[in-house]
């Protein structure tokens, strides 16, 4: 693989082993590897309602189903790494913020989120028309609070 000509190589560990092996649970998410720059991409990919650079990726309809709490009232609160978090449902592919007067750190009703193991985060808020991407090789992912305080630091910064 290239990327503005530098080539990419797979990972390999002391072994010489690649991503080989077959994963142990299905997860959609599980054991996904990208660039900091392609999941800019992605996320502002769904920040625009699938579309990307002009072209259409996703229907707009898709990703609004996508970004809708599916959950119903007496599933919620979800339970992460970092505890209970109420005021937050989960659509298709994220986890939905609902009620943002109850997150951890600032926020919008309605933006989508979700983190990976190694304490990666990333989130969408189509009202502020902005998304932001955190990423970390922190584990457990829990123990460290960082997300509320990238979240509201973000927040913090915009201006009108």
């Amino acid at each position: 693989l290239s990327e503005g000509g530098a080539v990419l190589e797979p990972y390999q560990d002391a072994r010489g082993r690649t991503f080989v092996t077959p994963g142990e649970m299905e997860s959609g998410g599980g054991g996904l590897v990208s660039t900091m720059a392609d999941y800019y991409q992605f996320c502002r990919m769904l920040l625009k309602g699938g579309e990307l650079n002009g072209e259409r990726l996703l229907g707009r309809k898709t990703v609004e189903l996508m970004r809708q709490n599916h959950l119903p009232p007496e599933l919620v609160p979800i339970r992460f790494a970092e505890g209970p978090r109420p005021g937050v449902g989960h659509g298709l592919a994220a986890s939905v913020w609902v009620d943002a007067t109850h997150l951890a750190g600032m926020g919008s009703n309605g933006s989508y989120s979700w983190s990976g193991a190694a304490n990666t985060h990333f989130w969408v808020d189509p009202t502020e028309e902005l998304c932001a991407i955190f990423m970390t090789q922190l584990f457990p992912s829990g123990l460290y609070p960082v997300h509320a305080q990238f979240r509201t630091a973000v927040y913090q910064a915009l201006v009108d």
